[in-house]
């Protein structure tokens, strides 16, 4: 990922993106601090602890899910039905617990969903009315996802004497999480915008405010409040088989009337369920990014940081210029009346 050396001032961070904003194919994101990582928001540490403190089933019982005799047995039986490396256990438990995050997770979305079913679409809302509100905290459902997902983790060598390749199932849900992501739900999809000025406008809306004594600009009082922000670029340069995330094109997505005004596009990785059991998390940008960097990896798409230093007259020139087009609060975050 390119850093831009040096952002000089506000005016400075504007005039550059510009510049990338005259391309039809170039996204933008913003974040308040430079010290974060381009990571969904659903596999963001704090957000896994959250979603998992949610979930009605206590870790008690969820360990009592990993050695249910369903389970044990389904694997034990599948070892001796086929010739392959078995797995070891740590291994094993390392892919028990992708599922109950995924598991964890699909609960939230649901829940969401069917409390704010405006927010969902019509296929989303049957697939959601067919489980049933139970369906994701059943030890039943567990042992279903388990069974239909075991198997394609495995090598495997057929009695010919050819080998089936692992290929795990990497889709985490079902549902359309563009809806969710913008109606205030961490979802595994990544939102950018094709317009700078929304990207600028997520990146310091948490960070100023009115004084209601002055009734002029501050900055917020946020814990850690970051001394840099940064603005990523992100450009798609190649395509292949082989790319570990994808931004689909609006032509792909459900849209609502956020994203409509927001602009969206949204970055999904590809590989989730293989990445975590490599390396016991989940995906970031960041990785990828800098394997393709380093060579490793072939590039499919290029990025490039700005940073600018935090300050209040900063701030101001850039809530200047997005008032200037009409870029606030009420305009990127609507409520959406219809689909």
């Amino acid at each position: 990922m390119k850093t831009h050396p040096y952002i000089q001032n506000a005016q400075d961070l504007l005039e550059k993106l510009d510049f990338f904003g005259k391309s039809k194919n170039v996204a933008f994101r913003g974040h308040e601090n430079a010290a974060y990582f381009l990571v969904p928001n659903a596999y963001r540490q704090q957000t896994l602890i959250a979603t998992a403190n949610e979930f009605p089933v206590s870790r008690a019982e969820i360990n009592k899910w990993f050695v249910n005799e369903e389970i044990k047995n389904f694997v034990k039986d599948y070892t001796k039905q086929h010739q392959y490396h078995s797995l070891v256990p740590p291994v094993i438990q390392r892919f028990f617990n992708y599922n109950i995050h995924l598991t964890q997770y699909n609960h939230k979305l649901h829940d969401f969903l069917r409390k704010n079913p405006k927010y969902a679409s019509p296929k989303d809302l049957e697939l959601i009315e067919m489980r049933g509100e139970q369906f994701w905290t059943e030890v039943k459902s567990f042992v279903h996802l388990i069974q239909g997902t075991y198997p394609w983790l495995i090598n495997y060598d057929f009695l010919n004497g050819t080998r089936r390749k692992a290929k795990p199932i990497e889709d985490v849900t079902g549902l359309d999480e563009t809806f969710s992501q913008h109606y205030g739900v961490a979802t595994s999809a990544m939102d950018w915008s094709l317009n700078y000025l929304v990207a600028i406008y997520f990146a310091i809306h948490k960070l100023i405010e009115i004084d209601p004594i002055t009734q002029s600009y501050r900055l917020t009082k946020l814990p850690n409040f970051p001394k840099t922000l940064s603005i990523f670029t992100c450009e798609k340069i190649n395509t292949g088989d082989q790319m570990p995330f994808d931004m689909k094109s609006r032509s792909e997505i459900i849209l609502n009337q956020r994203a409509i005004n927001q602009k969206g596009a949204f970055i999904f990785f590809k590989n989730t369920c293989s990445h975590f059991m490599q390396h016991n998390e989940f995906p970031s940008l960041n990785y990828y990014n800098a394997r393709a960097v380093n060579g490793v990896d072939t590039k499919f798409f290029d990025f490039t940081r700005f940073n600018v230093e935090v300050n209040l007259e900063t701030l101001l020139i850039l809530k200047e210029h997005l008032e200037k087009h009409n870029i606030n609060k009420a305009f990127l975050l609507p409520e959406l009346d219809s689909l």
